[in-house]
């Protein structure tokens, strides 16, 4: 696929209406793509899966994807991500539906991540306000929940889990925030790694408020 029907290389409004509409399509896909493969993996009673398999499957996904991102390749990686974080969650929502009410907290979290997504999306578009300062903070704050991360593998943090939800909350809002602005102004945008990027932050909002409510209704 030609690098100019992936890369946007100037924004007149036209042009970015259009690298929006291109964005959002591919992300409808992939949440479709995601979710019957999280269904699938409920339905097949599938085992939780490791952790250092769903890193290692994770970057190496989205690294080949940023590698391949100017090639016909992005798109079957794009969707090879979103099936292969979908069907990850199939164990996870195995787990929450056991719960009491859990139904009601797998959909209150779903309802709550498709709000928050579609209120920073429309306020970004609307406004169309420029929030390409929060760079250097979704720098730090991605370094800083890597380390947790790493930290966690060694070290209980279980006292710290409610925190450390509530900030990946945080860091995931404002990549969206970042994101969707980056469509309207960035000459250099390429809508399959930000419908990736779009995609892992709604993945990541979904299982931080299952998480947060579950804890909340305890």
């Amino acid at each position: 696929m030609d690098a100019n029907i992936l890369t946007s290389r100037s924004l007149p409004l036209a042009s970015a209406n259009k690298l929006v509409r291109s964005t959002y399509q591919l992300l409808a896909l992939a949440l479709f793509v995601g979710g019957a493969t999280a269904m699938l993996a409920t339905a097949l009673q599938a085992p939780p899966m490791h952790f250092i398999l769903l890193l290692v499957g994770f970057y190496g996904l989205y690294f080949a994807l940023i590698k391949m991102r100017n090639s016909a390749w992005a798109l079957l990686l794009m969707l090879g991500l979103s099936a292969f974080l979908g069907y990850s969650v199939g164990p996870i929502l195995t787990y929450y539906l056991a719960m009491p009410q859990g139904g009601e907290l797998v959909a209150t979290a779903l309802g709550t991540t498709g709000l928050v997504f579609a209120g920073l999306s429309a306020f970004t578009l609307i406004s169309k306000k420029d929030f390409s300062f929060l760079q250097g903070f979704l720098v730090a704050g991605a370094l800083i929940l890597l380390a947790t991360i790493v930290i966690g593998l060694f070290v209980d943090l279980s006292a710290f889990s409610l925190a450390i939800s509530a900030a990946f909350v945080l860091f995931y809002s404002c990549i969206i925030l970042y994101e969707t602005s980056r469509l309207m102004h960035d000459p250099n945008a390429n809508y399959v790694l930000a419908a990736a990027s779009l995609f892992v932050s709604i993945y990541a909002l979904f299982l931080n408020f299952l998480h947060l409510f579950a804890a909340g209704g305890e």
